[in-house]
């Protein structure tokens, strides 16, 4: 029989968190149940051959545990793709295995989605949790909990799986952005994404101290790829491809760039420091260049440390480009060609109104 509500929680290599997540997400689900909103659940993780602790930790919990095989395309997009043909149920909640639900954010939502069958999907904002204070932390985080408004995409929130059944299904050889070429298949279908006020959760980017840019420009990377992959296939249609040039092809890459030309040319000048007769020239260059930058970040209200952070974004858009390119060479393959036979570890089909199986 058909549960009413499935959480597909996905990992890989998420033992700092993964036990306030599953936590987190039962205690949700015996909200909505308290309030009557419904009466059967199903609880999924899909863990993509974690190296660490994460399935010993999941075990604990009355949960199902799909393990990916390390041989297989392993992505966000697999994940979710195993966890929607491992569950059967009227609405699917998707969850990061690094990422907290609040409690009473899940009822709101079921009664969001419920309130008219043209939404496809219902997300709430965000809190990022602060792993060191450095500039691209808060960075994230100000862009993160700042986000309002009709969302671009869902990653995390509650979808009505007939919708997502019919215009297709999630893309799992995708590398990233498949909520994206999700979205707008969805809305090229006529379906909307919605945003509830109610805080949905909290995220954590790193475990480590700091977030370091390898991370975050790993992150990018496969973003852009997805968004490549995304495009070659045309697998929204064409207003998947205009959503695309305007988020590759915009003032902001352009000004990123000029950013970054205009870095280097500094540094190239002062490669000829050495050079006899040129000395006072690339001296007061500098100087000129120190003027206005500092003339600019007084004018913004800057700190150094500020200013020059925004510096980023010319390696940002390189990497955004660069991975869109990757992404548009190496098109997915179909979804029917997904590797079937995923190992089933721990099944627990429903949980009662107690949390138990």
């Amino acid at each position: 029989m058909k549960a009413d509500l499935a959480v597909v929680v996905i990992t890989r290599n998420e033992e700092a968190r993964v036990g306030q997540c599953l936590s987190a997400s039962i205690r949700a689900v015996q909200e909505a149940k308290e309030a009557g909103l419904v009466g059967s659940a199903e609880v999924a993780l899909v863990d993509s051959a974690s190296r660490d602790r994460t399935i010993e930790i999941a075990r604990q919990f009355p949960i199902t545990i799909v393990r990916l095989d390390a041989g297989w395309p392993l992505s966000a997009a697999a994940g979710r793709f195993v966890g929607l043909r491992n569950t059967d149920s009227e609405l699917v909640l998707f969850v990061d295995g690094d990422y907290v639900l609040f409690d009473r954010w899940l009822p709101s939502a079921i009664r969001a989605i419920r309130s008219d069958p043209h939404i496809a999907a219902v997300c709430g904002p965000e809190l990022e949790e602060s792993t060191g204070d450095s500039a691209l932390m808060r960075f994230l985080k100000r862009n993160t909990e700042s986000t309002v408004g009709v969302p671009e995409a869902i990653p995390i929130g509650l979808y009505r799986r007939q919708a997502v059944v019919e215009v297709g299904g999630i893309q799992p050889f995708l590398k990233g952005g498949e909520d994206r070429d999700l979205a707008n298949r969805l809305r090229a279908s006529g379906y909307a994404l919605v945003r509830i006020e109610p805080l949905m959760g909290s995220h954590r980017w790193s475990d480590s101290e700091r977030l370091d840019f390898i991370t975050y420009f790993k992150s990018v990377l496969s973003w852009s790829i997805g968004d490549g992959q995304a495009f070659r296939a045309a697998l929204g249609g064409k207003r998947a491809r205009i959503a695309t040039i305007r988020r590759y092809a915009n003032i902001r890459h352009l000004l990123s760039y000029l950013r970054g030309i205009a870095f280097g040319a500094v540094l190239l000048a002062n490669l000829l420091l050495p050079i006899p007769g040129l000395s006072p020239f690339v001296v007061a260059s500098d100087f000129a260049v120190l003027i206005l930058m500092e003339a600019v970040r007084r004018s913004r209200g800057l700190s150094w440390r500020e200013f020059l952070f925004e510096f980023h974004s010319a390696p940002y858009s390189m990497v955004r480009h660069g991975g869109f390119l990757v992404g548009l060479i190496r098109p997915p393959h179909d979804a029917e060609d997904y590797p079937t036979g995923e190992r089933v570890i721990q099944f627990r089909p429903r949980i009662d109104s107690q949390g138990e199986s």
